[in-house]
């Protein structure tokens, strides 16, 4: 039986329409991200051109002992001695050097390649002395420039991207059913703007010029991909951060604390392994290699009595030994770990097949394929410089392999990265890793910088000296914990809470102990925000950078630049946070250029000034400019007090509710 089938009559008008519909949205959407890419080529070339005005502009008042060493060891790195041999030949440097080395590896590589340029378009700059061969022209440094550029574009996007996903993501959007697609478009893009035409970063980086502006992009974009769940390369971009710059290392336990406050153990593990290689690879060359000790002993004799500048230029010009025994432990501990698993399967699909007997005896099989794999791996150790170690690699070994064989094939790939990095760092103990480069680019700043507060730095520590009289000597004696009476005595010492003799505690202890508690509520502060999906989440990421400059000693007033970078993202929280971000913007802007003022040639700026700019008068305003912005020093300390007990209060606050019934 056949059923007759009506079609109905297709209106031509509504096709019409619906065609017309369909266009109409198509040129709207495509007008849309014409205009945005239009906008951005255009904000990326204003930005760009202020660059380079920042730089022209303020050559009076650069400091130059800076750029002279910064210039010094880009020569160094290029030059005959090679990159790898700084830190070895730096490793014995003092307090009271003149010329220090104090850059993390991947800034000095950053500095090598800067150095790598000047002997290719300066080729006469090998016959000049290397300390006082910088040269003023824009030119001379652009590499470094260009660098920091590229940098400030990357922190832009990153800001840009978490800004939008929190925004995104917060409950007040979750909410919503319609027009998704651009939600937190406009404040992800005010936070890349308030990044790329920073005042702060202008003077910092190009004005200064400084390389503290690195950080925000490691940063921004290690918070990113640590909010999108991966962890393993948030640690890895935080590693890559450290390197660039130490002070990264200061906030980087947040990322642990962040997802244990939610419980999640794993996701911390994770990116502790991925810091933990990503840091392991870009040191690797200085575990790996090493300087025989015949000759390293005959260049420190020559060392002696000598300033750096003062050495032969080709003192280090020595051929490194690669350590081959410590290669062959790490290949042959990668390699059990991953056979260890094949053999055990196979073992244990044989059981299944044979008698009881012979499956009874599984056991031993597996026992004895452990350690003679684990030995075949182990056995390079007997060929390390500190031979009586043999027994703890081997026991690593074990461990290692053992913890293998009953992990499920999902997390094998973290496990192996755990290894992986934890045997190159092994080689420094067992066999001849140098730790030269954690003596030189992180150690030393702590020995160097022995002043309560470097420059003029409006916090609290400085506050303390500046304000209140306190001694500039971190070391020296801040509080005394009296001793218990007698009677009491015996209890609390058994106890453990209480010294039964006075405790005398520094200032860099004191100050340093309080940050590190801080630090922690904002870790907490941050994993709390993620667990509620609250944006204010980007509030909390801001706490940490406010808290490093407030409460350590021996901390520069320029570093109140990474707050102030990273605060662009508080725009997706509210404009009154975003506000807030702007005076901490300000107030950095204000200690950057009193330093610059203080040190650098003032009235040879205002003569640039009036020259750039003739109906701002005679330049004469520059030295109102100074005395206005000295007079606020140490006072903008009450100011960074009170704005990080807000950011501190907000981390720890959920957003109120804007509707009944959420």
């Amino acid at each position: 039986m056949q059923m007759k089938t009506s079609r109905m009559p297709i209106n031509p008008s509504s096709e019409r329409d619906r065609s017309g519909g369909q266009t109409a949205r198509w040129v709207k959407a495509w007008g849309f991200w014409l205009t945005v890419g239009i906008a951005l080529l255009c904000t990326l070339q204003a930005g760009l051109f202020l660059r380079r005005c920042t730089w022209d502009l303020t050559d009076p008042v650069r400091f130059v002992g800076d750029t002279h060493r910064q210039c010094f060891w880009a020569l160094q790195a290029s030059g005959s001695e090679g990159l790898l041999n700084q830190y070895d030949k730096m490793a014995i440097e003092r307090r009271d050097w003149i010329t220090w080395l104090d850059y993390a590896p991947l800034r000095l590589l950053v500095m090598e390649q800067w150095g790598e340029y000047l002997r290719r378009h300066y080729p006469s700059i090998s016959d000049e002395e290397p300390y006082h061969a910088w040269k003023r022209s824009y030119e001379f440094s652009a590499p470094v420039l260009y660098f920091n550029e590229v940098m400030d574009a990357l922190a832009a996007a990153s800001a840009f991207l978490l800004t939008r996903y929190w925004v995104k993501r917060s409950r007040d959007c979750l909410l919503l059913t319609d027009n998704r697609k651009r939600i937190g478009f406009w404040q992800g893009s005010a936070a890349a703007l308030f990044i790329w035409f920073n005042p702060a970063i202008l003077l910092s980086a190009y004005a200064w010029p400084t390389w503290d502006s690195w950080i925000a992009p490691m940063y921004l974009m290690a918070a990113f991909l640590a909010s999108t769940e991966w962890w393993l390369c948030s640690g890895l971009v935080v590693a890559v951060g450290v390197m660039l710059k130490g002070q990264q290392l200061a906030v980087a336990p947040i990322f642990v604390l962040w997802p244990l406050v939610q419980g999640r153990i794993g996701a911390s593990v994770r990116w502790a392994i991925g810091l933990l290689l990503g840091v392991a690879i870009i040191v690797s060359p200085w575990l790996l290699t090493y300087i025989p000790a015949d000759q390293l002993a005959a260049a420190r004799r020559i060392q002696i009595g000598l300033d750096p500048q003062q050495y032969p230029p080709d003192l280090f010009a020595i051929s490194r030994a690669f350590d081959t025994p410590a290669s062959l432990w790490i290949v042959g501990m990668m390699f059990a770990v991953t056979i260890v698993p094949s053999i055990l399967k196979k073992l244990i699909d044989a059981s299944n097949r044979t008698t009881p007997l012979l499956r009874n005896k599984l056991p031993t099989h597996i026992l004895l394929s452990s350690v003679a794999i684990t030995l075949a791996a182990a056995w390079p150790c007997l060929l390390a410089r500190n031979q009586h170690l043999f027994p703890g690699g081997l026991g690593c070994s074990a461990v290692l392999c053992g913890v293998t064989i009953f992990s499920d094939r999902s997390r094998k790939p973290f496990l192996l990265a755990a290894l992986l990095g934890t045997s190159l760092f092994l080689c420094i103990p067992l066999f001849h890793g140098s730790h030269s480069w954690w003596d030189c680019g992180f150690a030393y700043g702590a020995v160097r910088w022995n002043w309560i507060a470097s420059g003029l730095t409006d916090n609290i520590p400085g506050l303390l000296h500046e304000g209140f009289g306190w001694a500039s000597d971190p070391n020296q004696v801040a509080v005394t914990l009296p001793a218990l009476p007698y009677w009491s005595t015996s209890f609390f010492s058994a106890a453990g809470s209480w010294p039964a003799t006075e405790w005398n505690i520094s200032a860099k202890t004191l100050f340093n102990s309080i940050y590190f508690t801080f630090m922690v509520v904002s870790g907490v502060g941050i994993g709390l925000q993620a667990k509620r999906n609250d944006r204010r989440l980007l509030v909390a990421l801001v706490a940490p950078w406010l808290m490093f400059f407030l409460l350590p000693t021996e901390i520069h007033g320029r570093y109140l630049l990474y707050a102030a970078a990273v605060s662009s993202i508080c725009i997706g929280e509210s404009v009154g946070m975003a506000v807030l971000g702007g005076v901490v913007t300000l107030i950095a802007t204000i200690m950057i250029a009193d330093a610059m003022l203080l040190a650098g040639n003032r009235p040879r700026l205002g003569h640039q000034l009036a020259t750039w700019f003739p109906f701002l008068g005679t330049g004469d305003g520059v030295e109102d400019l100074f005395r206005a912005v000295d007079a606020t020093h140490p006072g903008l300390a009450w100011a960074v007090i009170l704005i990080g007990a807000i950011f501190l209060y907000l981390a720890l606050s959920p957003t109120p509710n804007l509707q009944k019934g959420r």
